[in-house]
């Protein structure tokens, strides 16, 4: 009688990819995770799961566990790529079973009709998601599709692709209603506003579709290929986010018409639009002032080599357009659930959360949802500058290795993005979601407090914790053991010093009295003359650990690279000037100061600079 633990350790061997112990426990992992889903399937009468998530579970088990068979199929022996696309097959599988169920519910006609068209358009996304993935499994399919990158970079294009269809149909279902049938659907719909998002969100889809190719891939993975995308596409994004933004604020610009909307979609949108609009500024900015790419301007190969083996090869492997598509899903991630939830569920109680903790620096449910927004780009900026003090702070730099891997890092940009991601998104936040500007000198004390002080607070909090202390750490570290050397390259200088002078010294009392004539005298002088040169070597050596050691004790603690410490004069030599221009402003056009003094016959030209006189010092 076979040994069932024997029989069941050959198979768990014929189905391991490979000796590492991760690809021996992926399938095996997989196929109890299937069995799992199955049976929780069939516990609720869920028969169409059930049976897709066998079939998953029987194809995956038939590829693993006969190697010779699927290589013949696959072209390929039988790898993490292959479970992965076989992982894609049964979600796009269990997404496409609940889409239909919901098209069978949904009203096709009616007010209500805008969600059966979603649903179908999503459907034929998902139909296009499992074609590819089948596909993927040939031969041909695997040579044309994108198989050569990691298969994080393929789960973020496949989470990307999803997002985007989502949006597109959500976005378009609506118009697709309206189209079929427009007696029903008498609103008026904004030209530009839909074309500008409809624009953005087709690109956005025919972008991911591309990047499934391998060829599309690697052409976008080019550094100066998507620098010149960039190029031509951050323009028109800042002019639409500029639309998208524009039209709510000026309808709740009136109180009446806000009062009227109340706290719909429309102020989620001037909550989330600040953040987008600086991210989409900072793109902007970075890709004309550099042609580099992203991964060398935020994770250069000279901070690479700083860093350890495994880490290293991982950040070596990011590229522009993975940073990129890192940024599409955070920035789209909150946007989608709040058009899939509604006002409530997870978002509103992590809103009603924030609200309740941050006490009086968050004060509306708009600012939360922005914070919220904004966490993760707060996360990877903290991540950034961690992994920088980290490499700043290492003892194995030098002085002038840590200067030069200082001055190549962006501290200052990721610093002031830090400070500029809490104005966008909590007080910048609340001025567009109010519709209104703010007002000197009521408003005053608000803007010293929220736009001066605490930015100053984070800034600095910032620079002490990721810059300041991990430089000092570092540079005390190998200034220790740099001092260490020293005194010990010091002391054996000394020795030897002290031998020579010891030598030198009898060998002068046998000059003395060695004969007048002769060689052995001269054999003496010869050897007097080279133990002396030596002696002056040694001396001239000493000379160099001496100044070397006091170059140590007067080595700075300070990344002088930085000019924080010129950034609140900054602050006040800018921001004072705006507040009052912003102020004249109110006077001359929102409040018609100015119209006033011009059709006044009897103002004179010191009554005018009078007025302004009071806008500046109410």
């Amino acid at each position: 009688m076979p040994d069932p633990k024997r029989a069941t350790q050959e198979m768990l061997l014929a189905m391991s990819l490979s000796p590492s112990p991760l690809d021996r426990l992926l399938t095996p992992g997989l196929l109890l995770l299937a069995a799992l889903a199955a049976a929780l399937r069939l516990l609720a009468g869920d028969w169409p799961n059930a049976l897709y998530t066998i079939f998953c579970a029987a194809l995956l088990f038939g590829l693993a566990a006969f190697p010779a068979s699927s290589e013949r199929l696959l072209g390929a022996t039988f790898g993490r790529r292959h479970a992965f696309v076989i992982v894609l097959l049964w979600l796009y599988g269990t997404a496409g079973i609940a889409i239909v169920r919901a098209m069978s519910s949904a009203p096709t006609t009616g007010k209500d009709s805008f969600t059966f068209y979603g649903l179908l358009l999503t459907g034929i996304a998902v139909v296009i998601m499992l074609v590819r993935a089948v596909l993927l499994l040939t031969p041909r399919g695997a040579r044309f599709f994108v198989t050569r990158i990691p298969l994080w970079e393929q789960a973020l294009v496949a989470a990307n692709e999803a997002v985007a269809a989502v949006l597109l149909a959500l976005f378009f279902g609506p118009l697709l209603a309206h189209a079929a049938e427009p007696g029903v659907f008498t609103l008026r719909v904004d030209a530009l506003y839909t074309l500008a998002v409809g624009t953005v969100l087709t690109l956005y889809y025919a972008g991911t579709q591309v990047m499934w190719t391998q060829r599309g891939n690697d052409w976008l993975s080019q550094t100066a290929v998507w620098v010149r995308l960039a190029r031509l596409l951050t323009p028109p994004g800042i002019l639409i986010i500029v639309v998208v933004l524009a039209r709510p604020f000026i309808e709740r610009g009136d109180p009446r018409s806000a009062r009227l909307l109340g706290g719909g979609a429309d102020v989620a949108v001037l909550a989330l639009a600040p953040v987008i609009l600086l991210l989409v500024l900072v793109v902007t900015l970075l890709v004309y002032t550099g042609r580099d790419g992203l991964r060398q301007r935020f994770l250069p190969d000279l901070l690479l080599e700083r860093l350890p083996l495994r880490l290293r090869r991982f950040l070596s492997s990011i590229s522009d357009m993975d940073m990129l598509l890192i940024l599409g899903v955070m920035v789209t991630v909150i946007p989608l659930a709040l058009l899939l939830d509604g006002s409530g569920g997870l978002l509103d109680d992590l809103r009603r959360q924030i609200l309740q903790s941050s006490g009086a620096l968050i004060e509306s449910s708009e600012q939360a949802l922005a914070l919220l927004f904004a966490l993760p780009f707060f996360a990877v900026v903290i991540a950034l500058l961690t992994l920088y003090a980290f490499a700043v702070s290492r003892k194995s730099l030098s002085g002038r290795d840590r200067d030069a891997l200082v001055s190549k890092l962006p501290f200052g940009f990721l610093l002031i993005f830090l400070i500029a991601l809490y104005l966008f998104a909590v007080p910048f936040t609340q001025v567009v979601t109010e519709g209104r500007l703010p007002r000197l000198p009521q408003d005053s004390v608000r803007i010293i407090l929220f736009n001066i002080l605490i930015p100053l607070i984070l800034l600095y909090a910032a620079y002490f914790t990721f810059v300041r202390i991990p430089y000092r750490r570092g540079q005390n570290r190998w200034r220790t053991i740099q001092n260490g050397a020293l005194d010990g390259e010091l002391t054996r200088l000394d020795e030897r010093i002290a031998g020579l002078n010891r030598e030198l010294a009898g060998i002068e009392e046998r000059w003395h009295s060695a004969p007048a004539e002769g060689a052995a005298r001269t054999s003496l002088l010869f050897h007097y003359v080279q133990l002396n040169g030596i002696r002056d070597d040694l001396n001239m050596r000493r000379l160099q650990a001496l100044g070397e050691r006091q170059q140590l004790f007067e080595l700075s603690e300070t990344p002088v690279s930085l000019a924080v410490a010129r950034l609140p004069v900054r602050v006040v030599s800018i921001g004072v000037p705006l507040l009052i221009a912003l102020q004249v402003y109110q006077w001359a056009v929102l409040n018609n100061g100015l119209r006033q003094i011009v059709e006044d016959p009897n103002a004179t030209v010191l009554d005018f600079l009078q007025a302004l006189f009071q806008q500046i010092n109410p």
